[in-house]
């Protein structure tokens, strides 16, 4: 009886971190998240994350970037929403543990946020799907909502390893001016709501063909909202365009991360076997 008990334990152990236990499930399901949060320390950022799994095997990673209102419960049932559909999700937290529930307090922690660590955050959120022996996704997306999407754009931009294969801003950064994408090498989808007063006639026709000029998967829609439409603590937000905008990203990634994996190079196999002798 001992020994079918061990090799009972052993086979759970060697199921892949996708595939939970009745237990797990049961818990999960008196939960109001699917994920737990965690801290990038290990992947080069102080900052933490959270987690969500899919039930099945993935089809990708995804790393989530929120507004100015921070990893608030949307932001985490936004990631189990995308870990639903079959990715392993890390949403990053910019204000590192900071919850703002105040308009004033959330523009404070944005102005306050360090460029380079919101960066640092982002590259380090990747580099746990694509490196982390738990998961390791061959293709890892990005999402950034709002000042989120500025951070993405910014951590694409400087991605000089590779790890990110495709790029989603939600209401991000807007310009004519071709320098905003300057470096971008990653299939782009840009979401804004054209009910923009302030935006000058043209400039998302220059921006899309920026944007496509730098990876001809690139492109951009436009939802009949009003700046504001993805946060729901604002009178400006649309749950329906909310929506679309969320369908818009779910259509778009899988050409770009639901694929086979690329063959591995010699160095990544010569790594693997060292890896393995002492596993």
């Amino acid at each position: 009886m001992l020994l079918r008990h061990l090799c009972l334990f052993a086979c759970l152990l060697l199921l892949p971190p996708w595939i939970s236990s009745a237990e797990a499930q049961e818990k999960k399901k008196k939960s109001a998240f699917s994920g737990r949060m965690i801290t990038l320390s290990d992947f080069g950022a102080e900052d933490l994350g959270y987690l969500s799994l899919p039930q099945q095997a993935p089809i990708g990673g995804l790393v989530i970037l929120p507004n100015q209102w921070g990893l608030n419960t949307r932001v985490k049932k936004l990631a189990d929403q995308y870990a639903k559909q079959g990715y392993v999700t890390v949403a990053g937290d910019l204000y590192n543990g900071a919850k703002p529930t105040k308009k004033a307090e959330a523009d404070r922690l944005m102005k306050e946020m360090r460029a380079a660590t919101a960066v640092n955050t982002a590259q380090a959120g990747a580099r746990l799907l694509k490196e982390s022996p738990k998961f390791r996704v061959p293709y890892v997306g990005m999402v950034g909502i709002g000042i989120g999407g500025s951070v993405a754009l910014e951590a694409t931009k400087q991605d000089r390893e590779e790890k990110i294969d495709a790029l989603a801003m939600i209401e991000g950064p807007l310009s004519a001016d071709q320098r905003t994408v300057d470096g971008l090498r990653v299939p782009t989808l840009a979401i804004f709501a054209e009910g923009n007063a302030s935006i000058p006639p043209g400039t998302f026709t220059q921006f899309e063909r920026h944007l496509k000029d730098r990876h001809r998967g690139s492109q951009i829609v436009l939802l009949r909202a009003a700046p504001g439409f993805s946060e729901p603590t604002i009178p400006s937000y649309n749950r329906g365009q909310d929506q679309r905008a969320f369908n818009a990203v779910s259509s778009f990634m899988p050409a770009y991360l639901n694929k086979p994996a690329p063959e591995p190079s010699i160095l990544d196999k010569a790594k693997d076997k060292f890896d393995s002798i002492f596993d």
